[in-house]
């Protein structure tokens, strides 16, 4: 499995004894995994991505490759006082509030698109911006970790997108994993626009992102847009949007203590959806 591997370190002699008082951080998506742990004083004990080079529709990764990498993954098998699990996944919307049905999950994405057999239909709320998160996973997400609930990522990403955006006007972020792209519009603090899109080639990345632009009238020539994920300068994706766009900026989070000097192509706007639990 390592060859699948895109960063990994941990520190000498990890053992439960450490782990036990600590935290667990992880982002799992079709073709991706990232994992933080960190010690009771928020010190990092052990950073790793895990990436398919592409996702397989024929044989999803979540099926095949998920299960035989998680139970290969030393880290997971040690305990935590506290776990933070997500996942990523296209069937994913907001509801507002006092439109919501807890028990009509499912139907809120009838005209969207079919949903495959055994999908784990959940929600959760966010009280800040009036809605509700409505979701399905696949199953074998909600093994990942014993005794952690598996939420989903857009639960805490568009909290930590409201933190940046501007205090007047308008702001677009985009976070990308795999080939899941999640796009946000902020007008200030109030959230106007949320959704996910499944791309394969950079003009669909382009087409998504031209659209929430167009949507709310905004100018890619002078309108910034503030990405982050698995994006980097010299990809395609990059290239494309960037001649549309003027101009792109990388998110950044706080980066705890003992952070490894060195991450590989991955650097700090990579991991923000992972340091955003």
């Amino acid at each position: 499995m390592m060859e699948h591997c895109l960063f990994h370190f941990q520190i000498e002699h990890l053992n439960a004894a450490q782990t036990a008082s600590g935290q667990l951080n992880l982002v799992a998506g079709v073709d991706s995994l990232s994992l933080l742990a960190l010690s009771k004083d928020a010190e990092v004990l052990a950073l790793q991505y895990w990436q398919l080079p592409e996702k397989k529709t024929d044989q999803p990764w979540f099926e095949s490759q998920l299960p035989a990498l998680l139970a290969d993954l030393e880290l997971l098998q040690m305990p935590f006082l506290s776990c933070k699990c997500v996942a990523l996944s296209e069937f994913v919307t907001l509801i507002p509030t006092r439109l919501y049905h807890a028990e009509e999950l499912e139907k809120y994405f009838k005209l969207l698109k079919p949903a495959p057999e055994g999908m784990k239909w959940g929600s959760e709320s966010l009280p800040d911006f009036g809605c509700q998160v409505v979701y399905g996973l696949e199953p074998h997400f909600q093994n990942i970790k014993s005794q952690c609930e598996v939420n989903h990522l857009a639960t805490s990403l568009i909290p930590a997108f409201q933190l940046r955006a501007n205090s007047a006007g308008k702001s677009v972020f985009l976070n990308i994993r795999g080939k899941l792209a999640q796009i946000a519009v902020f007008d200030a603090q109030s959230l106007l626009f949320f959704n996910t899109f499944d791309f394969w080639k950079p003009a669909d990345l382009l087409y998504f992102v031209l659209l929430a632009y167009d949507q709310f009238k905004l100018n890619p020539e002078s309108d910034p847009l503030s990405a982050c994920g698995s994006f980097l300068e010299d990809s395609e994706y990059y290239k494309m949007l960037h001649r549309y766009i003027r101009h792109i900026r990388f998110l950044e989070n706080t980066l705890p203590k003992g952070w490894p000097d060195q991450t590989g192509t991955l650097k700090p706007h990579c991991w923000f959806d992972l340091l955003s639990l």
